[in-house]
């Protein structure tokens, strides 16, 4: 993947964009909690206008080696992502949620009940499912 788009890197979070498939890649580590959340939209917003300009296709957030969801991460999740939309108008775009087990499916859910947005959002267990569904959502939309 080729990442032409400075790359956010810490202990808890990675994320880079892929310029050829279209694709925003975030990848979290540990506990997942506001400050991390905080991070990323923070970075994602200082990004947007470079990335929009190669044409962003779909996100992908993979939960699978998230040990524990704070309670904190949920409303700002939901703010910051509830902000970013408006900013943005990603609401175009489809994003996956990459789990591993029932603890991230569930944490996963509630996230998406808390951002009033699931029917661009799908829950899949593997980096091709991810790709499959960005793919099928642009077939169906």
């Amino acid at each position: 993947m080729t990442a032409t788009i400075p790359i956010l890197s810490s202990k808890t979070v990675n994320a880079h964009f892929d310029t050829q498939t279209g694709v925003l890649f975030v990848s979290y580590y540990g506990v997942l909690d506001a400050s991390t959340s905080g991070n990323l939209y923070q970075w994602i917003e200082q990004m947007k206008d470079v990335v929009d300009s190669h044409g962003v296709r779909g996100l992908v957030f993979d939960l699978r080696k998230v040990v524990r969801f704070k309670r904190d991460n949920l409303y700002t999740a939901a703010e910051q992502s509830q902000r970013l939309s408006e900013q943005l108008d990603h609401r175009i775009y489809p994003i996956a949620l990459i789990v591993g087990n029932y603890y991230q499916e569930q944490m996963a859910k509630v996230t998406l009940l808390v951002t009033h947005d699931s029917e661009r959002r799908e829950i899949v267990r593997s980096m091709e499912e991810a790709l499959t569904y960005i793919g099928s959502w642009y077939a169906r939309n």
